[in-house]
């Protein structure tokens, strides 16, 4: 599992690419997932962040195939 520390809040979670978005997973809490398509439960700014996260883990897995 990859880690990732938000410039938004300072938080630390780790992450997994999924088919629709990220798994998130926080210290202490069950399991969240980041769907690209759903802004409700974000801000701007922490959309903002998670979907420039999503995009840098394609690019990653894409170069990798």
């Amino acid at each position: 599992m990859n880690r990732f520390r938000s410039a938004v809040d300072g938080v630390e979670f780790g992450y997994e690419q999924t088919p629709y978005g990220l798994t998130l997973h926080y210290e202490g809490c069950d399991p969240c997932d980041f769907v690209i398509g759903d802004h409700r439960a974000y801000s701007t700014e922490e959309y903002k962040e998670l979907f420039s996260l999503c995009a840098s883990v394609e690019k990653r897995l894409e170069a990798l195939s």
